[in-house]
């Protein structure tokens, strides 16, 4: 988990990833290894996946992945609890809240596929490796006749519609008062979103 949470924050430099993930210093890269070692253990169905050119454990990945699956309906009451957050006081806070809210709207509580964190190293970029961890999850997404929800940047938008996403809404993020060399610069957020294949529909969620 370490080498996932080091890419994570080496290829995340600039706009809403960066600021969730933080810098790529050892206390902050621990500080994310931590995060999500805590989320392995409390939400077992949430999966962290890989791709690298070596099967040993030591090999450097290529790409990362953190899909999120929702396989029930969620109820009021477990939609309300995603709104609230640790700390509210930091400067991440109105960030997630607000990410949080698109995915409520637009998903409302039904099962889905939710696509948490994609990075891929830059020097492998448009060789495949990111567009294998997209396809493992909307393949187990499509068995489950379920949709996939990604929150993209404008760089990633058109590798997202190579795998069936479609654009849902568009956020725009001043990033200014989160970093003082980002003054009067903004993010766009594309929310995306990915209807199932019915080739592929073998199954129903609930069953799971």
């Amino acid at each position: 988990m370490g080498t996932f949470a080091q890419l994570q924050t080496e290829v995340f430099t600039y706009g809403v990833s960066a600021i969730f993930s933080g810098p790529p210093t050892p206390e902050n890269i621990m500080r994310v290894e931590v995060r999500h070692l805590t989320t392995i253990e409390s939400q077992p169905h949430v999966r962290y996946i890989g791709v690298s050119n070596d099967t040993s454990e030591q090999a450097p990945l290529l790409a990362i992945a953190k899909w999120v699956p929702y396989l029930v309906q969620q109820t009021p009451q477990q939609l309300d609890k995603t709104l609230v957050l640790p700390n509210p006081s930091s400067e991440k806070f109105e960030l997630k809240q607000r990410l949080l809210m698109c995915r409520r709207d637009i998903m409302g509580n039904k099962p889905y596929f939710y696509l948490s964190i994609l990075a891929t190293r830059l020097e492998c970029r448009r060789q495949g490796a990111g567009s294998m961890l997209i396809k493992w999850g909307t393949e187990k997404a499509d068995e489950l006749g379920l949709q996939c929800y990604v929150e993209s940047n404008a760089e990633a938008q058109g590798v997202y519609e190579r795998h069936g996403f479609t654009k849902a809404r568009e956020e725009l993020f001043l990033l200014g008062k989160y970093h003082e060399s980002w003054q009067g610069k903004a993010d766009r957020i594309i929310i995306m979103i990915r209807e199932p294949s019915m080739e592929r529909t073998t199954g129903q969620p609930n069953s799971c």
